[in-house]
């Protein structure tokens, strides 16, 4: 689990209020009774789902919250079905002759990441 950048809870609830949306409509979206939604909004951290949940009701991509600072730019996340896939870019660098072994590369990272269930270039 990532720790957010600021505050979930407080986030989620500003964007409630300043659209002047029901708190009990969004607990009840969330799938939360009134008083777990008190603890929610006090959460500093918090599920992907759920915030792809929050992102749902809101109409807006909150995981921009979530993902850390290093990752800006070069993670994606998407809802697929019940689970969550992650997108990572990885950028290399080299001169042209280095690069020339950039296929060579590629072919054992695919390898190395299927042994830990991970994808490469789909």
């Amino acid at each position: 689990m990532y720790t957010m950048i600021e505050p979930v809870g407080i986030l989620i609830k500003n964007k409630l209020l300043e659209r002047k949306i029901v708190l009990r409509r969004f607990g009840e979206h969330m799938g939360l009774s009134e008083r777990n939604l008190q603890f929610f909004f006090k959460k500093n951290d918090i599920t992907l789902k759920q915030i792809l949940r929050a992102s749902e009701f809101l109409n807006e991509d909150l995981t921009q919250y979530y993902i850390p600072l290093k990752w800006k730019g070069k993670m994606n996340v998407e809802q697929m079905g019940d689970g969550v896939q992650y997108k990572i870019m990885v950028e290399i660098a080299g001169d042209g002759e280095a690069l020339e072994n950039l296929p060579e590369l590629l072919k054992h990272f695919r390898a190395e990441a299927k042994k830990y269930g991970l994808l490469v270039g789909q």
